[in-house]
């Protein structure tokens, strides 16, 4: 096999310079792009921070809310259990006036 020339040689090496500077070229691109994805990341993760300290916050607020609503509650079921006592003892009595209860119809203008 003949020896290459200087020529062909020299061809090939300059071929090679330009598909390293190609190559160099698209990794200085690429390297920008993951810095500025970089960047792009810190900034989704500061807010999905904030947005979790607001979902916990939240988050507290309705359990005291709920905590809240489970007393009113407790206390309107006791509240409704005396009244339904009081109710009871009323229609009871044997010379008490007429209690009306729910499902009494309305009194007559006349009753008086």
């Amino acid at each position: 096999m003949p020896a290459p020339d200087l020529e062909t040689l020299a061809a090939r090496v300059a071929g090679h310079d330009e598909s390293l500077r190609a190559i160099s070229d698209t990794l200085v691109d690429l390297t920008e792009d993951v810095r500025g994805l970089a960047r792009r990341m810190d900034r989704l993760e500061t807010r999905v921070d904030g947005l979790q300290q607001t979902v916990d916050q939240h988050t507290a607020t309705l359990d005291q809310h709920t905590a809240t609503l489970d007393r009113h509650t407790a206390t309107l079921d006791q509240h409704t259990g005396m009244l339904a006592e009081i109710l009871h003892i009323l229609r009871a009595a044997p010379d008490a006036p007429s209690v009306r209860g729910e499902g009494d119809p309305p009194s007559r203008s006349g009753d008086r």
